[in-house]
């Protein structure tokens, strides 16, 4: 049955009373208003009766039960808790949503969303409302075209953005740190927004990118604070998936008309040689401008990118030994690892 959590929850509980339930017991338990369980079984009704055959009846100043076949009762019992292990949190909903809706260059069917997302249409339509402003502030357009379907629509530029910042939010600092080394993607919960993320970026990104600016000339990348260096790892790994798929970006009019007649940095044109490298058919100019972007953006580290020079910490010495003390007691070199290392400093 297309039916909410909360209509789940209330015809749960009538059908295993084997008495009657006033609303007002209904509404105690599940913490709403009489007129709102009124509502939600009253919409619920003509389904349970097409479905199973059982009817919502009604007694004035008793209360309400369902009747019908015990076996059908039943087997509505197990559907309702069927549905019920497969719903997914709405946080992780929404985020699987987003996903899914940057990732489509083409229309999707309401009902193909629902189907994958285990949500009933009105939860979708009242989830694509919650996006429609997070999708805007990344420059995108929500458009729900009646009889066709979602379309968003907007730039491949935005809709990197708006990815790499569903990355960020998902796995977090922690969590992007194991995708580097190629963990298995951390699942929160049901996981499957992760999972998802990964299909689409592919994992062995996340360290090939992280590889690619390790490799960088010395200097030639500026010192980062540690979440903006993992947020350009993020960038990268998206940008390779992306362009591999022949999602480009749309070319320049003017290379420099966005930077003061300055080039990107030299950082940023090493970068986009290395995308050129993996598709001809990229713009390496455009994406060089793309990543350059980011890297005008991002703030400086707070240390500097080498512990080993004296100059940049006035702590140096106790941030080294604390490194080495941990790694003694771990068991484990942190101090080879990079990002690791940097974040433990700037903490």
């Amino acid at each position: 049955m297309d039916i909410s959590k909360r209509q789940n929850q209330a015809l749960d509980m009538l059908l295993r009373e084997d008495g009657e339930m006033t609303l007002a017991q209904i509404a105690a338990r599940l913490s709403v208003s009489t007129r709102t369980i009124h509502r939600e079984l009253s919409t619920v009704a003509p389904a349970l009766r097409q479905r199973f055959q059982l009817e919502l009846a009604s007694r004035s100043g008793h209360g309400l039960r369902i009747v019908g076949d015990p076996q059908r009762i039943q087997a509505c019992l197990a559907e309702l808790e069927s549905s019920s292990r497969n719903e997914l949190p709405p946080e992780e909903r929404r985020r699987l949503l987003a996903a899914m809706l940057l990732d489509a260059p083409d229309v999707i069917k309401l009902f193909a969303l629902t189907a994958d997302l285990v949500a009933t249409t009105p939860m979708v339509r009242a989830d694509l409302d919650l996006l429609h402003p997070w999708f805007a502030l990344h420059g995108l357009n929500l458009v729900l075209k009646r009889g066709l379907g979602v379309l968003l629509e907007g730039s491949e530029s935005n809709r990197r953005q708006a990815l790499c910042a569903l990355i960020m939010e998902q796995f977090g600092e922690a969590g992007l740190l194991g995708l580097i080394r190629g963990e298995q993607a951390p699942r929160n919960g049901h996981g499957q927004t992760a999972d998802f993320l990964c299909r689409l970026v592919q994992l062995a990104r996340f360290g090939g990118a992280e590889a690619e600016l390790s490799g960088l000339p010395r200097g030639c990348l500026p010192q980062l604070a540690p979440r903006d260096y993992l947020g350009l790892v993020v960038h990268l790994a998206v940008a390779s998936a992306r362009s591999t798929l022949n999602r480009l970006l749309d070319p320049p009019s003017n290379n420099l008309e966005n930077f003061g007649n300055k080039a990107p940095a030299p950082a940023a044109v090493a970068l986009g040689g290395f995308l050129k490298a993996q598709n001809p058919a990229i713009d390496g100019a455009a994406e060089a401008i793309a990543l350059d972007r980011y890297l005008r953006g991002a703030k400086p580290a707070s240390i500097g990118g080498d512990l080993l020079d004296a100059t940049s910490i006035g702590n140096l010495a106790e941030v080294q030994e604390l490194i080495a003390a941990c790694g003694r007691e771990g068991g484990f070199a942190f101090g080879d690892d990079r990002i690791l290392r940097d974040g433990i400093a700037a903490h």
